[in-house]
């Protein structure tokens, strides 16, 4: 429960969300799998651990890093394997 809690407050202080992102000719969206979003824009710039979730079935939560973009950079959250949020940052 108390992973949970954190991941949402980490969540909550993103600065800019968003419900998908360009990558090349594609379209990456919150509830697309880990797979999905390889396919479409490729390994990340960086991987970022986050921790766990969960009391008895344990998801891996991890920031994955895209860009930059036009000055931007997209941390995108993956749960298990579902992208769970999208936040657009100028800096990282």
């Amino acid at each position: 429960m108390k992973k949970i809690i954190v991941v949402i407050v980490v969540l909550l202080f993103c600065t800019s969300t968003a419900l998908a992102f360009r990558c090349g000719g594609n379209i990456a969206k919150v509830g697309d799998s880990g797979f999905q979003l390889l396919l479409k824009c490729g390994e990340p710039i960086k991987k970022i651990p986050m921790g766990f979730t969960g009391e008895t079935i344990k998801l891996i939560v991890e920031k994955w890093i895209y860009g930059p973009d036009g000055g931007y950079y997209y941390e995108v959250v993956v749960m298990g394997d579902k992208i769970v949020s999208i936040n657009k940052v100028r800096d990282l």
